[in-house]
């Protein structure tokens, strides 16, 4: 058993000696990574969501008034699927403020169904030819058993930068 225990510490040991130091390295400013940017998977914008939890990749289509938001890991390379049946968007920039209400669409990726989507779609009119707007998630949503609420939301900059920036 001692020598188990020495063997597992030796290889414990020269793990963490071999790891690169960046690992270790702690987030700093604002929640993102220090040299570290994430690019949309849709060609959207990015929402980061918790610090460096996961992402929100919002999609505007400007002419038709359509909203479509993605959930997204913490490295905004893969989706997440989430348990709600819907969402709603509160945009504040509007006055009196829109409320928008997104449902899972399901020919986007598959498999996709209310309480088990990734991908949420939704309409207005008065979306039709926005430029610019700022606003949150109005419903709370969970995400890999974590609950957040408010998240914000800004067209066309994103609350993330990207490599391109």
């Amino acid at each position: 058993m001692m020598l188990r225990r020495s063997s597992l510490s030796l290889l414990f040991c020269f793990g963490i000696w071999a790891c690169d130091a960046s690992y270790f390295e702690l987030p700093q400013g604002d929640g993102a990574l220090a040299g570290h940017a994430h690019e949309p998977l849709f060609g959207g914008v990015l929402h980061e969501v918790g610090e460096h939890f996961a992402h929100l990749e919002l999609l505007v289509d400007e002419k038709h008034g359509e909203l479509t938001l993605y959930v997204l890991d913490a490295h905004a390379e893969a989706v997440v699927k989430i348990p709600e049946e819907a969402m709603v968007v509160r945009l504040t920039s509007f006055e009196p403020s829109l409320e928008v209400t997104l449902e899972p669409e399901a020919s986007l990726l598959g498999d996709e169904r209310p309480g088990h989507a990734s991908a949420f779609y939704g309409r207005h009119d008065g979306l039709r030819g926005v430029q610019r707007f700022e606003g949150y998630v109005a419903s709370p949503i969970t995400i890999r058993g974590y609950a957040f609420e408010r998240i914000p939301l800004r067209y066309p900059e994103g609350t993330e930068p990207t490599a391109k920036e």
